[in-house]
């Protein structure tokens, strides 16, 4: 039957007449006015242009990956530049 109850231990009594102590100065939890705050922006900057570009253009290069069985990145376009002979030629001196 003891094994079906269970214990509560109780608290010293020096422990349970302290009040809790009081919270940290500010945790940024309250509400604040929006005129006030430096930090909150007002439209699109440079640096999330970027970053959707960049997720764009990773999200396409995954993609092609997938799509192509591992064969490009480019949706299967090789320029002249990329290929291994014209890469050859660029540093071959005659």
């Amino acid at each position: 039957m003891a094994e079906d109850t269970i214990r509560n231990r109780k608290l010293p009594a020096a422990a349970a007449a302290t009040p809790p102590p009081p919270p940290p100065p500010s945790l940024g939890l309250e509400p604040t006015d929006e005129t006030d705050d430096a930090n909150i922006s007002k439209g699109i900057s440079l640096l999330d242009v970027l970053r959707v570009l960049t997720g764009a253009l990773l999200l396409s290069v995954i993609f092609s990956w997938f799509v192509t069985d591992g064969e490009s990145i480019t949706w299967g376009y090789k320029p002249k530049y990329l290929r291994w002979n014209g890469l050859k030629n660029l540093f071959v001196t005659n």
